[in-house]
């Protein structure tokens, strides 16, 4: 993307943030709403305007390369995206429940599916890549020792005599029947001169032989031309896919990529050393006269104040703004702190909250009716507002044509130095004047025959600190550094390496109906790519930003329920890889006969959650998370799957905003768990949904394909799709990887593949029933939210029935 096509798309995507910051701001101080529907509405089409703007933003950032714009993108690509996991959250609460659907509004928005999808910032996995690429090479040369991981020299030089063998007797069949097929030929030459041999040869002229040419030729290029307009008639009338497109310059946009990237990393080098040279520049030419003109500012005002009144005024504090207050026509005051009392701050609190209970209760008694729905006060909107400001200020009408590489700009750079500098002079300066202040009242005192004045004493500051501070744990390695704590992590297999999946490659479309099916009074079921977009929201955006972390409402612990192959796995790769964390396997399997004991228990936390906040963001990944939580552990169960009942409540509850870690659980029966402690561990559930017609079609056609081989029309897609109907992903990929093996890959141009081949591996698998299914469904009604939404569908229907019979009895 060009310089000017960048800035255009930015200022584009500014307007219409501007346009939704103000009608934000409007909706503020709005009346409460009673009707849920037009409170959902409402929601919905917010969050869609600001998911449009995330994709502009997260593109835009992406492709800029000045150093200064990407600091004002970055402000709002943060601020956008903690202001959808905002909307997210508020959804979930009005609706009660993790998935929610605007097919409608997108038709009123004119989108489509794509336009929806929720984007994931690049540099979430960029700006992490050097620290996880130490981490690998520290994760790599521990599996090395343990022999885990062979080293490629060895690899390369060793090979056993069996193989050494086979390689021989492969290459010498292979020269024999090279041999034997040069001599066949030359045998069945002879022969064919052999029977040539006097017998009469009829000749041709050459205007027949040019004749019999031109008639098998025009008879070849018609029939080709005819299956040419045939198959394209096929394609347009929709009974045949359309031809594989040429395939793309993948390699040409990957070397435009890393020539951005390194560009951007230069830039951003020029502009860090450019902020300290000028600053230092501007200290050695500037700083003597400012501090002089500040002072001779500061002393006019003093003698003007001493002509006036009599006497030396005071120079305002540093709370209150210092001498920028009285000259800086610019200053803002800083906010006042509001009082407290003292005395009863302790138990006004209690008297708070026993005042809501007391409200609560008495509500329930009384039957009043819901004061309506009241959106939350952002904390991101005033960021906005501030990033919206600043590009109104600096870039929306600068001219940049002669700029064409991009560089920072210097006048700009200059400014804000110059304003740093003077408020760090100013401080010194009203530190220096404020002493003169008081030997000049001294001195005025002593003039009129009275002592100096009395200094104030401050206060002491009490060493003990402040009540109710939480003690930090003990250290328990204070003298290991971090290579060796995740070397012994790494050969007790709780730290790997993770493989790098892509969330996109989690293939799936969203839920196209849902308000439809909501219209017929029917309870829509999302679709993989609604669980696709809530993981982003949920895992991937406060992992991969801090701010989004520290200021949005925190999720601690993600539960993702399914059956067996349905991508949980795959999921929790794509959510450590797409935020740049760090992977650890607290399964019960995993870490059986590992640290053994209640000391080997607390140093294998300990281990967890040092290294897991040195190297933040951290995923703590726990596979079959019901059995933590089973009632009744079987005999035959020798993996002590109920060590950390105790120690995961404890890891959550000390969790704060500043620290990005995240656990994450894996059920395949999450009914078999105590059902209140699961609940109370994961805050959030995802139930993975089964694969949809569309879905299986996009896989399978993904997984058949064969790079640089057109798929043939006797492999009906359509037909196996139907066939795969109650199949999980892991069941198509493996049916796929049986039957497209590389045999059968040499073999496709020749004998192309067939619907048929497909049918004997496909039978021998076992779908999920749909028994096991509504299994799942019911496991979910059963959860927090799914009690909540149970008892709110309940009431509707009540109130729906009172109404039909009053419009009846009427």
């Amino acid at each position: 993307m060009s310089n000017k096509l960048c800035m255009e798309l930015w200022s584009e995507v500014q307007d219409h943030l501007d346009d939704i910051v103000s009608k934000e701001v409007a909706a503020a101080g709005a009346k409460p709403e009673h009707n849920k529907a037009l409170a959902l509405e409402g929601l919905l089409g917010l969050y869609l305007r600001h998911l449009r703007l995330l994709s502009g933003l997260a593109r835009c950032y992406d492709q800029t390369v000045h150093p200064q714009k990407r600091l004002v993108l970055r402000r709002s690509l943060d601020a956008v995206m903690g202001r959808l996991v905002e909307l997210k959250l508020e959804l979930a609460n009005l609706e009660l429940m993790e998935f929610h659907f605007f097919d409608d509004l997108q038709v009123d928005f004119k989108l489509l599916p794509h336009d929806a999808e929720m984007p994931i910032a690049p540099y979430f996995r960029l700006e992490r890549k050097d620290t996880l690429a130490g981490v690998n090479e520290i994760i790599g040369d521990a599996l090395r020792k343990l022999g885990a991981i062979q080293s490629e020299a060895k690899v390369s030089s060793q090979m056993s005599r069996d193989e050494a063998v086979r390689l021989i007797q492969r290459q010498e069949r292979a020269r024999q029947g090279r041999h034997r097929a040069r001599f066949m030929q030359e045998i069945h030459r002879q022969e064919m001169k052999e029977k040539t041999k006097g017998k009469y040869v009829p000749s041709m002229s050459d205007d027949a032989a040019a004749l019999r040419i031109q008639t098998v030729w025009r008879g070849f290029a018609a029939r080709r031309n005819v299956k040419r307009m045939r198959e394209e008639e096929m394609i347009f009338i929709g009974m045949l896919p359309p031809r594989r497109p040429s395939p793309p310059p993948e390699r040409r946009v990957a070397e435009v990529e890393a020539s951005r990237r390194e560009l951007q990393a230069r830039h951003q080098q020029q502009y860090e050393e450019a902020l300290v040279t000028v600053k230092e520049e501007l200290r050695r030419l500037e700083a003597v006269q400012m501090r002089e003109d500040m002072q001779d500012d500061i002393r006019a005002w003093m003698m003007a104040e001493w002509q006036k009144s009599g006497a030396f005024p005071d120079l305002p504090n540093e709370e209150e703004g210092g001498s920028a207050a009285l000259f800086d026509p610019d200053f803002v005051p800083p906010p006042k702190p509001e009082k407290e009392d003292k005395k009863g701050k302790g138990k006004k609190g209690k008297k708070d909250k026993k005042d809501k209970k007391d409200e609560k209760k008495k509500k329930k008694k009384k039957g009043e009716e819901d004061e309506g729905f009241i959106m939350q006060p952002s904390k991101f909107v005033p960021v906005i507002m501030e990033a919206c400001m600043e590009y109104d200020e600096k870039w929306k009408h600068k001219e940049e044509k002669s700029n064409f590489e991009q560089n920072f700009d210097a006048d700009i750079v200059r400014r804000d130095k110059r304003r740093e500098l003077e408020l760090e002079v100013r401080r010194d300066v009203d530190t220096a004047m404020r002493e003169e202040l008081d030997r000049l009242k001294d001195a005025l005192e002593r003039d009129k025959g009275k002592k100096g004045r009395k200094k104030k004493k401050g206060k002491k500051k009490r060493r003990g600190g402040k009540k109710g501070k939480k003690k930090k744990g003990k250290d328990l390695t204070p003298d290991r550094s971090l290579e060796s704590l995740v070397e012994e992590l790494v050969e007790n297999n709780v730290m790997k390496l993770i493989p790098e999946k892509r969330m996109s490659e989690f293939i799936g479309y969203p839920q196209l109906t849902g308000s439809l099916q909501r219209l017929k009074s029917q309870e829509a079921r999302p679709l993989l790519g609604d669980v696709r977009r809530v993981l982003t929201e949920y895992c991937i955006i406060p992992l991969g930003c801090a701010s989004v972390h520290e200021t949005a409402p925190l999720i601690k612990s993600v539960l993702i329920a399914g059956p067996p192959g349905c991508g949980r796995k795959h999921l929790v790769h794509a959510i450590c890889a797409e935020s740049g964390a760090v992977l650890f396997d607290l399964s019960a399997s995993n870490i059986a006969g590992r640290y053994p004991g209640k000391v080997g228990l607390t140093m294998l936390m300990h281990l967890v959650n040092k290294v897991g906040r040195l190297l933040q963001p951290s995923v703590i990944w726990i596979d079959n998370a019901e059995k933590t939580f089973v009632k009744k552990v079987p005999k035959t169960d020798k993996t002590e799957p109920k060590r950390l009942k105790k120690e995961l409540p404890k890891l959550l509850k000390a969790l704060t905003p500043a620290d990005r870690l995240l656990l994450v659980g894996t059920s395949e029966t999450p009914w078999e768990a105590d059902q209140k402690a699961l609940g109370q561990t994961y805050s959030r559930v995802i139930l993975m949904p089964p694969l949809d017609y569309a879905s299986r079609l996009q896989l399978l056609s993904r997984a058949v394909a064969v790079p640089g081989v057109p798929r043939h029309p006797a492999l009906d897609l359509s037909t196996l799709t139907k066939l795969t109907d109650g199949f999980t992903a892991g069941h198509c990929l493996d049916m796929v990887h049986e039957v497209v093996t590389e045999k059968r890959i040499v073999k496709l141009r020749k004998r192309p593949l067939k619907t048929t081949e497909f049918v004997p591996v496909l039978a021998n698998l076992q779908p999920v029933m749909r028994e096991q299914q509504e299994m799942y469904y019911t496991w979910l009604t059963k959860t927090p939210l799914g009690k909540k939404r149970a008892k709110m569908l309940e009431a509707e229907a009540e109130e729906a029935n009172k109404a039909s019979a009053g419009k009846k009895k009427k």
